[in-house]
């Protein structure tokens, strides 16, 4: 191959390397079932690196990060400073309600609890995200390894219109209502 070709090709791969390092689009592969019905397992979606540079993240979110050495697809549930008060069972399954006002006096847990079942009230801290998966209990999220550091959160993942599902339609799937 002549030397000059050589030189060509060379050019139009490092344009194309450092392109891809620039570029604020990534595909990621969905790997699990957490996040159904809103992402399935092998499904690849859009990640945007850039979008929290000039916006800041709102509860609804569906982001990317990196926790315990993997990366994880979780929604945003609540922010910095916000309170999550969570229903815990002894057999170790957690559902939650939020926003249900001050720490005070002991409430009495919802109808639908079991005896044994406790509420343990959480502020998540400055810096912090709680995240869940949109398929409930099956998720593993905040609920089980509390909050994650916002400094994590890799980018937010880009939806087609027809496979988004309310943020109060995917909060349901993890929350008891709240019947005190």
């Amino acid at each position: 191959m002549p030397i000059r070709v050589r030189r060509g090709l060379l050019v139009c791969l490092l344009i194309a390397i450092l392109a891809w390092i620039h570029c604020p689009l990534r595909p990621v592969v969905v790997l699990g079932g957490s996040m159904e019905p809103t992402l399935h397992h092998g499904q690849v979606v859009l990640l945007d690196r850039a979008r929290y540079r000039k916006h800041p993240m709102r509860r609804g979110d569906i982001v990317v990060f990196r926790h315990q050495g993997m990366v994880q697809v979780k929604r945003v549930y609540a922010l910095a400073g916000e309170q999550v008060w969570e229903i815990r069972t002894p057999d170790g399954e957690c559902v939650f309600l939020a926003d249900l006002g001050p720490l005070g006096p002991p409430r009495r847990l919802p109808a639908r609890t079991r005896s044994g079942d406790y509420v343990v009230a959480t502020r998540v801290p400055a810096g912090s995200l709680y995240v869940i998966g949109d398929g409930g209990n099956a998720s593993w999220d905040s609920r089980h390894y509390g909050p994650i550091e916002a400094e994590a959160v890799l980018g937010r993942v880009l939806l087609h219109e027809h496979t988004r599902i309310a943020t109060d339609q995917a909060v349901a799937r993890a929350t008891v209502p709240a019947l005190w």
